[in-house]
């Protein structure tokens, strides 16, 4: 995760998915929004 307002990256581990979007508010977690799809 990168955070914009203290400059820093902090590393996590994410749930096996196609895409995890980590959205932060002043150096909080603020919202976490998890896409899934398969290919054919």
């Amino acid at each position: 995760m990168l955070d914009g307002i203290q400059g820093k990256a902090k590393v996590s581990v994410a749930i096996e998915h196609e895409f995890t979007i980590i959205e932060t508010s002043k150096g909080k977690t603020a919202k976490i929004k998890f896409e899934e799809g398969e290919l054919f």
